[in-house]
């Protein structure tokens, strides 16, 4: 995976060796890109401008922002993690109007919907069981909790390990 950074152009990715590009902020215009990074082991991309370092994770469909002005940004956080019998999800600085919070398995399968529907400007903090929506508990491993809003192209992901 190749990754470029163009000033008052975005972050564009190519999986092709260079063959063809993508944006990676599809629908979020354009940024000011003076240096990338990227966390391979951790499948990050790190994105310097002139407002902040703007941090895209589970590439190519994730963005979440950090840097200065990041309190007013939006935020997922767990804790603690790994987890045994349940685990803090919070949300934060996000989008208001309807969103949902999902957990998935590291294949994209959906493991359980833990919130869909209106959340107030501010954020709001949910507890995961490890169960799946039928209620079994679901396998030790890295499961993936997805906040996003309806309708909206960015969605934050953390990376949840369960371990009992």
């Amino acid at each position: 995976m190749w990754f470029a950074g163009v000033r008052q152009g975005g972050v564009y990715l190519s999986t092709d060796a260079g063959g063809s590009w993508v944006p990676l902020l599809s629908g979020l215009g354009s940024l000011n890109v003076n240096a990338l990074a990227v966390d391979a082991s951790h499948a990050t991309v790190y994105a310097g401008t002139e407002t902040g370092t703007y941090q895209f994770t589970s590439y190519p469909t994730s963005s979440m922002a950090v840097g200065p002005g990041a309190a007013s940004l939006p935020s997922l956080s767990v804790s603690p993690n790994p987890f045994r019998e349940s685990v803090e999800i919070r949300m934060a600085g996000g989008p208001s109007g309807r969103v949902s919070l999902e957990i998935f398995d590291p294949g994209g399968r959906r493991m359980r919907r833990l919130l869909r529907g209106a959340m107030m400007t501010g954020g709001a903090s949910v507890s995961w069981d490890g169960r799946d929506d039928r209620g079994t508990r679901v396998p030790d491993g890295v499961y993936l909790a997805r906040w996003s809003a309806e309708g909206s192209p960015p969605s934050w992901t953390s990376r949840l390990v369960l371990v009992r």
